[in-house]
């Protein structure tokens, strides 16, 4: 499922590490709903099957905070798990007219409405971003590399997918998939203080049906439940 979440701020701005603010709102809505609910996703660190991207209209970008053309911001998520999806809904449900702390600002969630999913019917599909894809390679428990949407960066991608993947899907399907960039631009994120590249733009995939569904449903690349590697489909 995917749905719109629109809030209202108090001021016209935003931090630019923007994205651990949302996750501490999911983290409080679900903790609020079922405390149960919140541990299954954020007890342990492991791969979460939902993506999230954030919009606002931007004026101008400084380096601690982004100022917006007006008080609207809008949060998009999309869930892979029907059974996740009941508990998201009734999580934001309880949090509509609620407000939340954003660094020095507040925000107000004035509605929630469900949008309405695209079918995949072939093994291609055309993607477009809508949060920046992030491609980690880890190289030890300390040391990380994040890699542009190139050659080497596709085949760092590719090898996470077929590890995280490979308990939900045949690896002969995960290692027959292929990801060709077709106008992907780089650009610098700041996530929890920490500067790094990620990619935006339009892609496609080739692959097993269930396996492009699930990257529609749950986003591609690391991070994908913390703000990165949200899609749509074009084509």
């Amino acid at each position: 499922m995917r749905y719109e979440v629109c809030f209202k701020l108090q001021k016209k701005e935003i931090v630019n590490d923007y994205r651990r603010k949302f996750i501490s709102y999911i983290k409080n809505i679900l903790e609020k709903y079922d405390s149960d609910i919140k541990d299954k996703f954020y007890k342990t660190n492991h791969e979460k099957d939902f993506s999230f991207s954030v919009y606002f209209n931007a004026e101008k970008f400084t380096d601690e905070k982004i100022y917006l053309k007006s008080n609207d911001i809008k949060l998009f998520i999309s869930i892979y798990s029907l059974e996740d999806s009941l508990y998201f809904t009734n999580a934001m449900l309880g949090s509509i007219h609620k407000k939340y702390l954003i660094a020095d600002n507040e925000m107000e969630v004035i509605k929630i409405r469900p949008l309405q999913e695209k079918k995949i019917t072939t093994e291609e599909v055309i993607f477009k971003t809508m949060s920046p894809i992030a491609i980690r390679e880890k190289l030890s428990d300390k040391k990380s590399w994040y890699h542009d949407f190139d050659e080497r960066g596709l085949k760092v991608l590719k090898k996470n997918l077929i590890n995280n993947l490979s308990e939900k899907f045949p690896t002969k399907y995960l290692e027959e998939m292929n990801i060709y960039p077709y106008e992907m631009k780089r650009t610098i994120i700041k996530n929890y203080g920490i500067k790094f590249p990620v990619s935006m733009g339009i892609f496609k995939v080739e692959g097993n049906k269930e396996i492009l569904d699930y990257l529609y449903k749950s986003g591609i690349g690391s991070k994908s439940s913390a703000g990165f590697g949200m899609v749509d489909i074009l084509s």
